[in-house]
């Protein structure tokens, strides 16, 4: 799961706002929604915060891992092979 957490940390240490990017840098509303909902936005929009705020990627998105329990997915069968990766050899 991305999450956009630090975003609004970068923000907040740089004292910039939201009103900052939409009106004196042109960001869309429409992406700072997406970004608010936690929905996706393109690298190059990304990329495009990243040069506004003069930080790193790390500094507008995290990666978290999502956690699947192993017993959810536990069946106690052995996984079964695809036809791409079976053996032909007798």
């Amino acid at each position: 799961m991305i999450s956009y957490s630090p975003f609004w940390e970068t923000l907040k240490k740089k004292n910039l706002t939201v009103y900052y990017l939409t009106v004196k840098k042109g960001v869309n509303s429409n992406t700072i929604n997406c970004i608010k909902k936690g929905k996706s936005v393109t690298l190059y929009t990304i990329n495009n915060l990243c040069e506004i705020l003069d930080c790193r990627i790390e500094d507008i998105v995290e990666y978290i891992p999502d956690t699947i329990p192993a017993s959810a997915t536990d069946t106690g069968n052995p996984p079964a092979t695809s036809p791409h990766t079976a053996s032909n050899n007798p």
